[in-house]
């Protein structure tokens, strides 16, 4: 075999490996590169959606709690403002720490500023004759949740002695409630005038008709 046929061998050797370097194996390694990224992607969002399924699951089981809470929350903060059933609250209170309430006073509803959602405050002005420990035991049960359940914010307290033990006590309040959202109502459109086809200009004296003699005639009575 003489020198021309090697050198021939070996550049159809080389253009083979070319070839299938470039139609076999470069496609080939592209589409491996394409299919490991893809499965980078399908473990990440499979790790996302487990971890989403396990936040869901945490969700779930803590529902009743939420509705628990979501329960207490609106009877502290009432959609109303609930009035009777506050002054009844006073004066079980009252009545079961010993005091005696002489008067009782709210004033009308006053919108919260700057309360996202819509909140009221209701000032409530009481007088109350009761010793030291009464009154304790007064505030206690207003403020205890378990006890009274609507929430409540001291505003003022004065004090005065009216026969020792007994004190004189001129207590200020307030609660709050959730402003109702208020249904829009549309805007209707002004009734059109019925179009008589009267083309007068403004000002212009109406002329008389058939059913309208002219001023100063009278029908002839048979």
């Amino acid at each position: 075999m003489n020198r021309l046929a090697w050198v021939l061998t070996a550049l159809v050797a080389v253009l083979v490996v070319v070839l299938w370097w470039f139609l076999l194996w470069s496609p080939t390694s592209e589409e491996i590169d394409q299919v490991r990224a893809d499965t980078e992607d399908t473990r990440s969002q499979t790790q996302q959606q487990r971890a989403e399924e396990a936040r869901l699951r945490r969700v779930r089981e803590s529902a009743p709690e939420a509705e628990a809470e979501l329960a207490a929350s609106r009877v502290l903060v009432p959609t109303g403002t609930e009035l009777p059933a506050l002054l009844r609250h006073v004066q079980q209170a009252a009545d079961e720490s010993g005091a005696r309430l002489v008067s009782i006073a709210p004033a009308r509803p006053a919108e919260v500023a700057d309360v996202p959602g819509g909140l009221a405050g209701v000032q409530v002005n009481f007088t109350v004759e009761a010793t030291y420990f009464q009154l304790i035991d007064l505030a206690r049960r207003l403020e205890d949740p378990e006890i009274t359940a609507r929430g409540l914010v001291w505003r003022n307290a004065s004090f005065s002695i009216s026969e020792f033990p007994v004190l004189n006590a001129s207590l200020s309040a307030e609660v709050f409630s959730r402003i109702a959202d208020a249904p829009e109502v549309a805007a209707e459109d002004p009734p059109e005038a019925p179009d008589d086809g009267d083309d007068r200009e403004p000002g212009e004296p109406v002329p008389p008709t058939v059913d309208d003699p002219p001023a100063g005639e009278e029908d002839e009575v048979l």
